[in-house]
């Protein structure tokens, strides 16, 4: 069913509560988790992966009007590619989805057949700042402070700004 995949087909929508946590990874680590054909961008031996958890709101193919749009929370760890040679700026922009999450099954399974977002079904609690995720046997939580960070990583948001594509590695058919 690799053919939906390659159908190009643009999706819309709006993101509502956007929280993003940034975390490093080695390489080596990594590397057994991504296709050969893509590069990890290397942060002084290591790599970055963004968790987004957001509220996808009027989500539609871009031939549907958004009035025929869904919502879902969205979950996903996005591993940061090295693009540049790809880009006509020359500036990286890629992402590689590890692994996405929601709590709507359908949205899993459509979304299986159309993209290589890699989505499973969790279950997801949220409430004020407290966050949790499960998955099977494993899980993440955090707890976001209401403070301001101690130090501001300016070059970090001018990486995650540029982000505007995702890349996949699909068998031939």
């Amino acid at each position: 069913m690799n053919w939906l995949k390659r159908i190009p087909m643009d999706y819309y929508g709006e993101l509502h509560d956007v929280k993003l946590i940034q975390f490093s990874v080695e390489l080596d680590e990594l590397r057994p988790m991504l296709p050969a054909e893509l590069n990890i961008r290397d942060f002084n031996g290591r790599g970055l992966i963004s968790m987004v958890n957001v509220q996808l709101k009027k989500m539609h193919p871009s031939f549907l009007h958004s009035s025929m749009g869904f919502n879902y929370q969205h979950v996903a760890f996005r591993l940061l590619l090295e693009d540049a040679p790809y880009n006509e700026d020359h500036n990286n922009k890629g992402i590689y989805f590890l692994k996405s999450f929601t709590t709507k099954p359908l949205v899993v399974h459509s979304g299986n057949l159309m993209t290589d977002y890699q989505l499973n079904t969790a279950k997801i609690n949220e409430k004020n700042n407290l966050f949790e995720l499960n998955f099977g046997d494993k899980y993440i939580r955090y707890a976001i402070g209401v403070g301001k960070p101690s130090e501001r990583k300016d070059w970090l948001k001018k990486e995650i700004k540029a982000i505007d594509r995702a890349y996949s590695v699909l068998a031939p058919e």
